[in-house]
């Protein structure tokens, strides 16, 4: 998923090249990293084959504790100077196509990067890049790692050599784990191969392993595209608390929830929706959790199991909630991926299942390359909605918070016979515009009526030929509130 630094490039870039638009892309990676678990640090070279047509300036993101040594390039001069979590690269003569460009790196990740280097294991994550990478990048790509005596290590692609992971289909970015006595194994999964890396006891079968995952890949690849990279990867770590996600792999603790098909659908979501589509930030964390809640849904199964645990925790949050517009790789993942997981299904309440499907099929049918900005997916759901959602993504995402919502019922005789039922509706932490489902139940009868609500207090009321009791405020929770 993209870091909060190449959001940022996007922004910085074109102000850095004349004004004029984001360009460059990567074409092909080729790193070899040696990592020593003490004191932490890595050292490795790069190569990236940059394509670009005019360009003098390329500004990487790189984590702010490692060190560019040296740089190099196939042609002509480089020049390069680091900035924060900011490489900046000056070549002559200007790139006209691609170019190739090495660097020598060295140091150790910054706390908070989301990549950990000591003596139970390694894990090389992108939220802040551990290489140099561009905003835009679709390459293939070669990852060698040397590890300790006894560890093994593993990346996107497929096994080259026990060192050397490979991938020819194009990745959009790249994570490496490691540990002493990783145990790596293969399973067929449908059209491609499932490499299960497993450390400690207890860890499914990679038969095992491929049932559970076997049925997600099987229903998003119908529903969004086939699947786009050349494996998938799935690597559990004893101890481990984080999730990391690259093309084609994802990290994750060893006692993290992997039980149901669910379970298995949240797993491939996040790194095949985030991967495949990019995104100008976190945000599309978000939606990739949405996805695999999505599949539950469909398949009538229990929503996955730690979308679950991270909704709760939303609202248990004591610090750090944001914005999801402006949520980073460091963001709590109660707000990312447990509020992310819901906040699409409340622009789906205000487009309508056809639109919102629509949308992110047409996404997905364009070429992959650059990273699909936020504004970009607004404007496709509103083409397919056919109507402005400005209110719903400024309540949704670019505000922290979710609604808390009251009702209270009052009724008596009608006039013309039956009862009044006199519904209000009233809005306690910030304002929202929803549809806002009820139920008004009476003795044997009841009446459901759907109330658009954006102020604070909105009262309706309905003729009902029953006396009502109570009122019932979304009855199949389909709002994400304050309970």
């Amino acid at each position: 998923m993209p870091s909060r630094v190449l959001a940022a490039l996007l922004a910085i870039v074109p102000l850095l090249g004349a004004g004029k638009p984001l360009g460059p892309v990567v074409r092909k990676l080729d790193i070899e990293v040696t990592l020593a678990p003490t004191p932490g640090s890595l050292e490795e070279t790069v190569e990236l084959v940059v394509d670009a047509r005019g360009t003098t300036r390329l500004v990487f993101a790189l984590d702010g504790g490692l060190v560019v040594k040296s740089s190099r390039s196939s042609a002509g001069v480089v020049e390069h100077r680091q900035a924060g979590d900011a490489l900046i690269v000056d070549v002559d003569p200007p790139l006209d196509g691609p170019r190739t460009l090495g660097f020598t790196v060295a140091g150790r990740p910054r706390a908070h990067s989301g990549s950990e280097i000591g003596a139970s294991y390694a894990v090389l994550a992108p939220g802040t890049p551990w290489y140099p990478a561009l905003p835009t990048v679709w390459a293939a790509s070669s990852v060698t790692v040397h590890v300790p005596d006894g560890w093994r290590a593993i990346a996107p692609g497929v096994p080259a050599s026990p060192a050397r992971w490979v991938s020819e289909a194009p990745v959009r970015s790249l994570a490496v784990a490691a540990a002493p006595d990783l145990r790596v194994q293969s399973a067929p999964l449908i059209t491609t191969t499932l490499h299960l890396a497993t450390s400690g006891d207890l860890a499914p079968t990679p038969k095992a392993a491929a049932a559970r995952l076997a049925p997600g890949l099987a229903w998003l690849s119908g529903a969004l595209a086939p699947y786009p990279f050349e494996s998938f990867n799935l690597v559990m770590l004893s101890g481990f608390s984080g999730r990391v996600e690259a093309s084609g792999l994802v990290v994750i603790g060893r006692e993290a929830p992997f039980r149901g098909d669910e379970d298995g659908a949240d797993v491939l979501a996040g790194q095949w929706f985030g991967q495949a589509l990019g995104g100008d930030g976190a945000w599309i964390a978000s939606f990739a959790a949405w996805q695999a809640c999505v599949f539950a849904r469909d398949r009538a199964l229990p929503l996955p199991a730690e979308v679950v645990s991270l909704r709760a925790r939303y609202f248990e949050l004591r610090s750090g909630d944001v914005a999801l517009a402006s949520a980073t790789a460091d963001s709590p993942p109660s707000v990312v991926r447990g509020k992310g997981s819901a906040a699409p299904d409340m622009l789906r309440l205000a487009a309508g299942d056809r639109a919102m499907f629509d949308a992110v099929r047409e996404l997905f049918a364009r070429k992959p390359v650059a990273p699909v900005a936020l504004a970009d997916l607004r404007t496709t759901l509103e083409k397919h909605a056919g109507r402005s959602l400005t209110r719903a993504f400024a309540d949704w995402f670019e505000r922290s918070g979710a609604p808390e919502i009251t009702a209270s019922l009052r009724s008596f005789p009608a006039s013309e016979g039956g009862f009044r039922a006199d519904v209000a509706l009233v809005q306690k932490r910030g304002l929202y515009a929803l549809p806002v489902e009820v139920v008004i139940r009476g003795g044997a009868g009841e009446r459901r009526e759907t109330i658009e609500i954006a102020d604070e207090t909105t009262a309706v009321f309905y003729v009902v030929p029953f006396e009502p009791k109570r009122i019932e405020i979304d009855p199949q929770n389909r709002i994400f509130r304050w309970k």
